[in-house]
């Protein structure tokens, strides 16, 4: 392991959008007292907001995702401040449970009401410390410190993964039951007491049923009354992992996004990003930088996001329908970059702003197969894969 990456704690805490005021309370009251602590007991802190990935700092979003990840996976502890809510502190939290990780929890007692249900259900949350003033957190975290990390080298791995469900080769119908996971939609629920989803939100449902996809997750699946944080966040990775898509609304800062934008990236589910144009500037780069992330629609009103986001939902899903099937059918490499090449061709289209026949819907898995089918009529002389394929074979 480098050199650079041996740290033992990992500060995780909000960056971007931050206020005079708040950026200075942060940085003295919580990361240097965590580093403080962490010293006084010979231990190493990463402090973000003092490396080469700070917001002050120009890089490539997908650079400052890969140094974060990095840093964090190599941690032996992440210490998380979730008293202001950010995007990024709940990316990095999945990333700790990913890797099995350990975390704690750090926050204000006046806002344990408010707090991130879906980050307080991870497994990897090992320690929760709520303060009135920020020097009670030294004597509390200096202990756990020291206890989680003694108990670190003998801990079993984290067997809460993202379940895979691939018990043999699906059916068709299976492959068919992607539905699109519409990101922040618990928060929603939560915040407005589940009598109101924002515009947003809204408008996703809306689209998504214009081109005949299930979304997900809606009140039938997360009663927040009914389920404790582990329920809900075993809920929402389970829904997730077997999403077709993930649509974020990153305008508002968010762990709860952050986490699920994370969760995608664990299933490699793509995520479609949708942002207010005015905070564009405070958005979390981290975030930004998430290998999954394929399309970005910046909006002034949520009526701007209908046509973009139908747009990209249909190519994405198309495409997800097509290395499905291609797996499930072993499929010529032939045959699937003839269908291939359809998507090709709109995306190109779509990315230069040239005008094309879209389909109304996605590309179901029944329509490639019987596609591929009739292809293959003409190409009987097609010679097949020998070896059994995988995903990423089509990828």
């Amino acid at each position: 392991m480098s050199a650079e990456l041996q740290w033992d704690v990992y500060m995780s805490g909000a960056l971007s959008a931050l206020s005079e005021e708040d950026k200075n309370y942060v940085i003295t009251q919580i990361y240097s007292r965590v580093d403080r602590i962490c010293k006084s007991i010979n231990l190493k802190c990463y402090l973000p907001h003092q490396s080469q990935t700070t917001p002050s700092r120009g890089m490539p979003h997908s650079k400052v995702w890969e140094i974060d990840y990095e840093h964090v996976i190599h941690s032996r502890a992440i210490v998380a401040y979730i008293g202001i809510p950010a995007c990024g502190v709940g990316a990095e939290i999945e990333m700790a449970r990913r890797e099995n990780v350990p975390v704690i929890l750090l926050f204000e007692s006046t806002k344990r009401g408010n707090l991130p249900q879906l980050v307080l259900g991870s497994p990897q949350i090992k320690s929760v410390i709520a303060f009135d003033k920020p020097d009670e957190i030294d004597i509390k975290l200096r202990a756990d410190l020291k206890q989680i990390l003694s108990e670190a080298g003998s801990s079993s791995s984290n067997s809460e993964n993202i379940p895979n469900s691939e018990h043999g080769k699906p059916t068709v119908e299976e492959l068919e039951e992607k539905k699109v996971y519409i990101s922040g939609t618990l928060s929603a629920l939560l915040e407005e007491n589940d009598k109101k989803i924002t515009a947003v939100i809204k408008k996703v449902q809306q689209v998504c049923e214009q081109i005949n996809v299930e979304y997900a997750p809606d009140k039938s699946q997360t009663t927040l009354n009914d389920n404790t944080p582990r329920q809900i966040w075993q809920e929402l990775q389970r829904i997730i992992a077997g999403s077709g898509a993930v649509v974020a609304d990153v305008s508002i800062p968010d762990c709860n996004v952050g986490a699920e934008i994370e969760m995608a990236h664990t299933a490699n589910v793509p995520v479609v990003l949708l942002f207010e144009r005015s905070k564009q500037e405070a958005l979390s780069r981290l975030i930004l930088g998430n290998p999954e992330i394929k399309h970005t629609i910046p909006f002034d009103k949520p009526d701007d996001v209908s046509k973009s986001l139908r747009t990209e939902l249909i190519l994405i899903l198309s495409k997800r329908n097509l290395k499905e099937t291609a797996y499930f059918d072993n499929w010529s490499y032939r045959t699937l970059c003839e269908k291939e090449a359809v998507l090709v061709e709109m995306e190109q289209k779509e990315q230069k702003g040239v005008k094309f026949s879209l389909p109304t819907e996605p590309i179901s898995c029944k329509d490639w197969l019987n596609s591929a089918r009739e292809s293959d009529k003409s190409n009987d002389k097609d010679k097949k894969l020998k070896r059994n394929p995988s995903l990423d074979d089509f990828v």
